[in-house]
């Protein structure tokens, strides 16, 4: 074999020019296919989340006869003979039933105050339960950091609380989580399949802060920043990255393409177009119920809600 068959074997620049293009071609019509199905996997994964914050809640709602409450800011009694302490958030009490008692009994949720226990590195505890896969945010957050710099582990996951906004002062309030609440089934008279009781929110979204959540809970459970850390309100459309940062940090938001996943009160999960019909509020401290997605979070306005 001479020197000159060899080179007759050997690739042209030509040729391999040509290789290389079909290559991108094919990386660049398979990329995107790969991407979706990454996030397909991520929503099925969030989606299983919520299923379980979703059993977790029933499980609750079995042992105490009403859902926990979204903040204490004193000493809450959830029956006669049960006493919990200041400051912890409905994720703290759900803990037992997620697999968690370990870190419920650590965190002494029973016994303790929330604001005795801010040098406790457990409050910083990645918990992949409160996590959405797809969203990058960081394991703590400073959102309700007391005062003091304390980060506190970050959720995804927040409680709905009104269809209009977080109401720090007032009981007037329409969905199923708020300070010292007692929410029982009862009380949900538009039916628990008609209403939502968690939401999602992203940590950012197109570069906008949306801020999260929490789920240890809050000391200072009156505070503006301290109740968004667990609560979630109808104050702007989904995934509205454009409004101000009060508004931003009351709403529901994820890094979802085109939506939010809502857990319903009877356990199960939807997934939510950003363009569901919502009539945004004004300012006022009073706004009717009159959208689709404000039906969805109010759990008492006897109005019928469909099509979403």
């Amino acid at each position: 074999m001479n020197l000159y068959s060899l080179r007759r074997r050997a690739f042209t620049l030509v040729e391999l020019l040509v290789v290389i293009a079909i290559i991108g071609v094919l990386v660049a019509l398979l990329l995107p296919a790969i991407q979706q199905a990454r996030e397909a996997a991520r929503r099925s994964q969030c989606t299983n989340n919520l299923k379980q914050i979703g059993v977790a809640l029933a499980n609750y709602y079995n042992a105490h006869n009403v859902l926990p409450f979204g903040a204490a800011r004193n000493v809450v009694d959830i029956l006669a003979n049960d006493n919990l302490q200041a400051g912890w958030g409905w994720h703290s009490l759900l803990l037992p039933h997620m697999d968690q008692q370990g870190l419920y009994d650590r965190l002494n949720v029973g016994n303790a105050r929330l604001g005795d226990m801010l040098t406790d590195p457990l409050l910083q505890t990645r918990l992949p339960e409160f996590r959405c896969p797809t969203d990058n945010g960081p394991a703590t957050n400073d959102l309700t950091h007391f005062g003091t710099g304390t980060r506190l582990g970050t959720s995804n996951y927040v409680g709905s609380h009104d269809h209009h906004k977080t109401r720090y002062t007032d009981n007037n309030w329409t969905g199923v989580f708020s300070i010292e609440s007692s929410i029982r089934l009862q009380d949900i008279s538009d039916g628990t399949s008609k209403t939502i009781a968690v939401g999602e929110r992203a940590y950012k979204l197109r570069n906008a802060n949306m801020r999260a959540g929490v789920w240890p809970g809050c000391r200072r459970s009156g505070d503006n920043d301290c109740m968004d850390g667990l609560m979630v309100s109808g104050r702007s459309q989904i995934n509205d990255a454009e409004t101000s940062d009060n508004d931003r940090r009351e709403s529901h938001s994820s890094n979802h393409d085109a939506g939010t996943h809502v857990l319903f009160c009877d356990g199960s999960v939807v997934f939510l177009s950003e363009n569901i019909d919502h009539d945004t509020p004004d300012n006022s401290d009073t706004d009717p119920v009159s959208s689709t997605f404000e039906r969805l979070i109010s759990r008492n306005d006897g109005q019928v809600v469909e099509g979403y």
